[in-house]
């Protein structure tokens, strides 16, 4: 008798155990998802009209720029400098600042396209036009906001400002025999 007596306590000590896991799990999932919980506040101060972004693009008034009407449509303007940190982080910026309701995602990508240049390590035109096509091509597939992505900012208003804040590391371009190309990257 005894030894079904100690069976019996030791099965409802299991199960007091088990069921004091269950309840601090569920504790835990409750917690956990009241603390993530954005509160719902009225706004304080009416929305800003559509037509205008919220953040204008991030750049340096000190340098010229090949066109500054183009921040009326939320991009960064091209720096026209032979600073190799100031273009590439205005670069970096502009393949990532937009905003979705003063352009359109084609628009962007268009303007994107003026910043390419034909790579003078090949001497014939169409290679150069090809080289360059496959770049902008690459842009378009590995770079920037896909297509869905956009839209669906686009149903939110959606804006986007970038920029590099961290420290650029340079790599020089294979082949390059005038040693002025680099590759920038940066996090």
């Amino acid at each position: 008798m005894r030894s079904s007596n100690d069976r019996s306590r030791r099965g409802v000590a299991w199960a007091i155990i088990g069921g004091g896991v269950l309840l601090v799990g569920i504790l835990a999932i409750v917690i956990v998802s009241l603390s993530s919980r954005t509160p719902e506040s009225a706004p304080t101060e009416p929305a800003p009209p559509a037509a205008s972004p919220t953040a204008q693009p991030t750049g340096s008034s000190a340098v010229d720029v090949v066109d500054s009407s183009v921040t009326t449509k939320g991009w960064v303007p091209e720096p026209a400098t032979t600073d190799p940190d100031t273009y590439i982080r205005a670069a970096f910026a502009a393949a990532s600042t937009f905003d979705t309701q003063l352009s359109t995602r084609p628009e962007w990508l268009s303007y994107l396209d003026t910043w390419f240049t034909p790579d003078t390590r090949y001497t014939s035109e169409a290679d150069r036009q090809s080289d360059m096509q496959a770049s902008q091509l690459e842009l378009r597939q590995s770079v920037v906001l896909p297509a869905q992505e956009w839209d669906s900012l686009a149903n939110e208003d959606g804006r986007v400002a970038a920029a590099v804040t961290g420290g650029i590391e340079y790599t020089d371009v294979p082949d390059d025999n005038t040693g002025s190309m680099r590759i920038g990257t940066a996090d």
